[in-house]
């Protein structure tokens, strides 16, 4: 856990991540401070145990289709297999951040789900998303 990284609160009976979702933006011995991504309200306070740290990932893809995740045009992205992207289906991220490598433009997805499947008898991953939170 460190400053920087996207949580949510932990369910105290199962220890399943609910509410909105928060960036870290200090820690102080067994507490956090974290703002709720997209409001406008101060600091929340939460004990560290109490705290889910989602898994995320960054991938780099073209500017074009990132335009078109961020408008809602398109759902979900594949790639043929590979290393990196074989790393998404082996770790199954909570969250995604697209970026594009000419202009470094990010924006950060809810993932919905990572699946390998074939497309023309070619194996690739699949990352569909449900919503945008950054």
């Amino acid at each position: 856990m460190k400053v920087g990284d996207i949580v949510r609160r932990k369910c105290s009976t199962d220890g399943a991540p609910i509410g909105p979702y928060m960036q870290i933006m200090a820690i102080k011995e067994d507490r956090i401070y974290a703002d709720t991504i997209g409001e406008d309200e101060p600091n929340i306070i939460l004990l560290k145990k109490n705290v889910y740290v989602c898994k995320h990932r960054v991938i780099a893809i073209a500017e074009k289709v990132l335009d078109r995740l961020k408008s809602g045009e398109q759902y979900a992205i594949q790639h043929p297999l590979c290393e990196r992207w074989n790393d998404l289906l082996k770790k199954q991220p909570d969250l995604i951040t697209f970026r594009t490598i000419v202009r470094d433009y990010r924006a950060t997805f809810v993932v919905e789900s990572v699946k390998q499947t074939l497309s023309l008898g070619e194996k690739v991953i699949r990352v569909v998303v449900s919503y945008k939170i950054k």
